[in-house]
Parts: structure tokens; C-alpha cells; sequence
């Protein structure tokens, strides 16, 4: 009984609404984008309007935690919704938040930078890496084959991450 009781929950409900968008997304994940497209505004969006039931319902909550989640998803509910207009825009900001996180663990060391000139070496050199990183190359590597090949003058053009003319030992094994 205590597992019917948990099970028909809002909180419990809630989850699994969301839950559900997160399986959806992953089923429709190789889809063409204009499947995306179809799937979204129907199976997605009927999955959204559960969940806005839910809040509506529950706004008034006493939960601590839950009215929280609430008023955050009230808050934003059309930023959350944002991913249904376009099979392009992911359903979750993962790859933004791990992309910040970057600067985050840097942090200190740009508290060392004391010229304007050097933070802005840093920021491009920092550019350069994460743009590495998003097209597959193995950052390391890519550095130091840029750097000879300007060096032997290169056009710069030619070394950029996403350059067809890149070597293939550049990209990350796996």
C-alpha cells in the first residue's frame, strides 16, 4: 500500500512526466528532423501539458522542494517549451552547462591575467580548444599540429577545427 500511496504522488507524477519527454526524445534521437518535428507536437507536447496540469493542480503546494519545482517550471515554462518550435534545439542544455564548466574550473586561473591583452589571448585560446573539442579533435594534438604547420606557413585558414583538410590522426579514438 505504501508503494500505491508513493506512486500517485504528485512529485512522483511530475517525474514521470518529465521522464517520459526524456524517453521520447531519446527514441526520436536518429530521427529525420522533420520526424522530430511531428513527434515532438504530438507526443511531446501532449507529455508538456500533463506536466502543466500537474503544476497548476499543485501550485499552492506546502512542499518545500516540490513547490519549488514548481514555480521554477512555471517560471520557465516557455524556455522549457522553446525545444518543441525547432528539431534543432535540444530538449536539455547539457552540452552548454559541461561548455561552462570549463570556465568555471578555470576560473583561477584567469585571476592571474593582468592586461587586457593577455585575457584576450587566453579567451581566443580558450575559443580554439572548446571549437576543437566540438568537432572531435583531440585538443592536444590539434595544438601542437596548428602551431608546426604555421609554422611552416600554412594557410591558417586550412587548421581550422572544423577544416575537411585536417588529418584524421587529429580526431578523438573511440
Amino acid at each position: 500500500k505504501i508503494r500505491e500511496v508513493k506512486n500517485e504522488l504528485p512529485q512522483v507524477e511530475l517525474l514521470e512526466q518529465i521522464n517520459k519527454l526524456f524517453e521520447i526524445e531519446a527514441k526520436i534521437e536518429d530521427y529525420e528532423l522533420s520526424d522530430i518535428s511531428k513527434v515532438r507536437n504530438s507526443e511531446s507536447a501532449a507529455v508538456l501539458k500533463k506536466i502543466k496540469d500537474i503544476c497548476e493542480r499543485n501550485k499552492k503546494t506546502k512542499i518545500d522542494k516540490f513547490s519549488e519545482a514548481i514555480k521554477y517550471i512555471t517560471k520557465y515554462w516557455d524556455e522549457l517549451c522553446l525545444f518543441l518550435s525547432d528539431p534543432c534545439i535540444p530538449i536539455h542544455n547539457n552540452q552548454a552547462e559541461r561548455t561552462v564548466g570549463y570556465f568555471v574550473q578555470a576560473r583561477k586561473n584567469f585571476q592571474t591575467i593582468c592586461s587586457d591583452e593577455s585575457a584576450i589571448v587566453n579567451a581566443s585560446l580558450f575559443t580554439i580548444c572548446m571549437t576543437a573539442e566540438a568537432n572531435g579533435l583531440d585538443v592536444e594534438k590539434y595544438i601542437c599540429y596548428a602551431l608546426e604547420e604555421l609554422h611552416k606557413g600554412v594557410n591558417a585558414e586550412r587548421l581550422l577545427p572544423w577544416s575537411e583538410d585536417l588529418p584524421n590522426s587529429l580526431l578523438i579514438e573511440g
